[in-house]
């Protein structure tokens, strides 16, 4: 980091006293990195603790007590910060799937693991102040069918029409253009279905997938959507509902 980078605010959310020992004792080593800002053991104190400290990055254990699934995927949802889920089961990962999570560790922690899963996110510690810009460009752009993507290498400004789909890889979101052409950017997928939440023909249809509704060639039963460019992605039981309301054909599946 540079001198006028900030270190990423970091919240933890961890009940078992075990688990956040192990927890900060493998965090020490990204301490030039990362500045815890607060700690909450139960759900109440996680809701009072990203409000007051508005966190970065936010740890939280899969197995939070007093926290259901759907109170914990509203809870992630929610939050601008990005999240790792921590567990000590693998059948962990799945929750941490379903809550679109940015990742996962599990327990006991790997050392490189834990600094491979945080590369992504300390590549991008200026985080917030893209975003703002992204903000005011997009809204210098109005009511057009443009959108900017920013990193911090510069920007993009696309054409809606240019993106045939956007795919999830972890902490990394590939957007395939027309033309064989594609972006990677160090993002959640979850951050882009917000930014192109007023573009009724970008769809997230699978926790995986965005695709362009215009760019659709065919749908099977099996959830496979083809794309142009020999393109595909994948149409999840909860998202299909949407896609099919789009093409007036709900009724017929």
């Amino acid at each position: 980091m540079t001198a006028i980078e900030m270190k990423l605010k970091t919240a933890i959310i961890e009940g078992n006293q075990e688990h956040l020992a192990e927890l900060l004792h493998a965090l020490k080593g990204h301490e030039k990195d990362l500045a815890i800002t607060g700690m909450a053991s139960k759900f109440g104190e996680a809701l009072s603790l990203v409000r007051k400290n508005s966190p970065d990055l936010v740890f939280m254990s899969a197995d939070l007590k007093e926290c259901s699934n759907s109170e914990m995927q509203v809870f992630v949802a929610s939050l601008s910060a990005k999240v790792i889920m921590t567990g000590s089961e693998k059948s962990d990962a799945y929750k941490a799937m379903k809550t679109h999570a940015n990742d996962f560790i599990l327990y006991p922690i790997d050392a490189q693991e834990l600094s491979e899963t945080l590369d992504c996110v300390l590549k991008r510690p200026d985080h917030s102040l893209i975003m703002n810009h992204q903000g005011d460009i997009n809204s210098s752009l109005g009511e057009s069918m443009k959108i900017a993507l920013i990193d911090s290498s510069g920007f993009h400004i696309l054409e809606t029409s240019e993106i045939i789909k956007l795919e999830a890889h972890s902490n990394y979101t590939d957007i395939y253009l027309v033309g064989n052409r594609k972006l990677t950017y160090c993002k959640m997928l979850k951050e882009f279905e917000g930014m192109f939440r007023q573009f009724s023909h970008l769809m997230r249809t699978h926790r995986s997938f965005i695709v362009n509704l215009d760019h659709v060639t065919s749908f099977s039963r099996q959830g496979i959507i083809k794309l142009t460019e020999d393109q595909t992605a994948h149409c999840g039981d909860s998202y299909k509902e949407n896609f099919l309301h789009y093409f007036n054909l709900s009724k017929l599946f």
